[in-house]
């Protein structure tokens, strides 16, 4: 259980580029989001003033994982990959997790646990009621930014993976959205967010009004925004992910290619309650930055496939 919660919690900071914060070389949960004042002297993990609650029942857990306790050392939290991915004695709870543990046995240990250490500013943020439009007509999409943005000629290999802007098109067409609201880098340097604000302008040009709004706030904040969304579409990014998981409030997830499954496995295989629907285009890599914008901005509507509804 703690390791599932330490493996929630390093997808949110993994994903957090622009608030990570790190002691030594290992990143420590975001405060914004999470109260460190249940945690041991700064740990990553909960300490003695956090208690679990009993393993919900849809997760199964072996014999073999009562004999990993590495927790109990002052400085398991701060030596994680030594104190647990190394010791012999967590060794089979751990394979027994990779082998059986899914998306919806995270989500249920999410769902059980993660809201218990919450501050009250993020906690508030989810408890606000939703307005007719969040709930219908509301697009909340995620654009991961920073490493995989194309800056300086250089392009990230995660970069190739994010979905073309032609697939936000589709999905708003196909949907028939009104609204979106794009949380994204505070650079702002993602390639699509450019592609959005000359969207937004083309719909009006033909009276087919579109409400776009680019949003890069705090942590607490554009979380919030994710963990909210009635319809989601996620990058390959664990952050957007992460979130959603959490509460586990979206109605339908979209995705435009693969989903990040480290370090927590997701799949489209998702939790009770929300659908899948995917898209899928030809990727064509190389050229640098000028082949990642052709690659971004030129694929056309037409050449995205889908929507797939469920697992394909």
């Amino acid at each position: 259980m703690y390791d599932a919660i330490f493996q929630l919690a390093t997808a949110i900071n993994a994903g957090a580029t622009r608030w990570k914060i790190v002691e030594g070389s290992y990143p420590r949960v975001v405060s914004d989001v999470f109260n460190m004042s249940s945690f041991d002297r700064g740990r990553t993990l909960p300490g003695r003033n956090f208690s679990l609650d009993p393993t919900p029942a849809s997760v199964v857990v072996p014999e073999s994982c009562s004999k990993c306790r590495p927790w109990s050392s002052p400085e398991a939290c701060q030596r994680v990959k030594d104190t647990v991915y190394k010791s012999k004695a967590c060794a089979p709870c751990l394979k027994y997790m990779r082998e059986h543990w899914g998306t919806p046995q995270y989500a249920a240990i999410a769902v059980a646990e993660l809201h218990k250490l919450y501050t009250a500013k993020f906690s508030s943020c989810m408890a606000k009621p939703y307005t007719a439009e969040e709930e219908q007509g509301l697009l909340t999409v995620h654009l991961r930014g920073g490493d995989v943005a194309g800056q300086d000629g250089k392009v990230h290999k995660n970069a190739w993976r994010q979905p073309p802007c032609s697939v936000y098109e589709r999905i708003i067409e196909d949907f028939h959205f009104q609204m979106v609201v794009v949380i994204t880098s505070s650079d702002q340097k993602h390639l699509c967010v450019a592609w959005f604000e000359r969207f937004e302008a083309e719909r009006s040009r033909l009276g087919r009004p579109l409400q776009v709004r680019i949003q890069s706030r705090s942590l607490s904040e554009d979380g919030c925004a994710l963990a909210r969304a009635r319809h989601l579409v996620v990058s390959y990014s664990s952050f957007s992910i992460a979130f959603a998981l959490m509460e586990q409030r979206a109605r339908r997830i979209y995705t435009g290619g693969g989903m990040m499954n480290n370090p927590i496995p997701i799949s489209c295989k998702f939790w009770p309650g929300v659908e899948h629907i995917g898209y899928s285009t030809k990727i064509s890599r190389g050229g640098g930055v000028p082949g990642l914008k052709k690659f971004m901005w030129n694929t056309s509507a037409a050449a995205v496939e889908g929507p797939h509804v469920g697992c394909k």
